[in-house]
């Protein structure tokens, strides 16, 4: 049952989308697919997110800081000890 639910669930996406459409001539009805939308949409979405990781890639780019320079990191004075290391 939840197959068949599934798949009259896909059915719907599809004619909703516009990839699938129905022919309700009384002398021969059926379905067409319509492959050249498909090609379209998939790649209007594929060029969309393309884009969307370029823009991603130089926000990070832009986000980064140069390298600053590093200070040289003192050593704290062995525990028993005074600053001049007695």
């Amino acid at each position: 049952m939840r197959g068949i639910l599934c798949l009259i669930l896909i059915v719907l996406v599809l004619a909703l989308v516009g990839w699938i459409s129905f022919n309700r001539d009384p002398s021969r009805p059926g379905v067409n697919l319509e492959t050249q939308k498909m090609k379209d949409d998939t790649k209007r979405a594929m060029d969309n997110g393309a884009d969307l990781l370029k823009k991603a890639e130089n926000s990070i780019d832009s986000s980064k800081r140069p390298d600053e320079p590093k200070q040289p990191v003192e050593e704290p004075a062995p525990a028993g000890t005074n600053e001049t290391g007695r």
